[in-house]
């Protein structure tokens, strides 16, 4: 299926077409309430590969990278958790390329909570 897209005022958006990133970097946490919260925030780079069907308009490349994370624990022991992250990414280019990433999610740890 040919990739679909329209622009508007906000910028262009793309449908059909699956860009692969790559993240890295150093992240920051702040534990509170016991531990049971933690607030994160990361900063550090990232790689981005196109699909082909995205024609000549965009190129793979390095972007700078930066994100923040919230989890709450969900039990008493502190292992179950909930969280949610933003991601956001941007090369430094002309013209710029910025993406924007959310994911949520309920993770499991196997340490102890003080």
């Amino acid at each position: 299926m040919a990739a679909e897209y329209g622009c508007n005022r906000f910028g262009c958006s793309y449908s059909h077409l699956e860009n692969k990133l790559l993240d890295y970097g150093l992240r920051g946490v702040l534990p509170l309430a016991r531990g049971r919260v933690e607030l994160s925030v990361g900063v550090g780079g990232g790689y981005i590969w196109f699909d082909r069907a995205s024609g000549d308009s965009y190129h793979n490349g390095s972007l700078f990278q930066y994100s923040g994370k919230a989890a709450v624990a969900l039990n008493r022991g502190g292992h179950w958790r909930v969280n949610l992250t933003v991601r956001t990414w941007r090369d430094l280019g002309r013209p710029i390329q910025q993406w924007l990433s959310t994911a949520a999610g309920i993770s499991y740890g196997f340490g102890t909570v003080r």
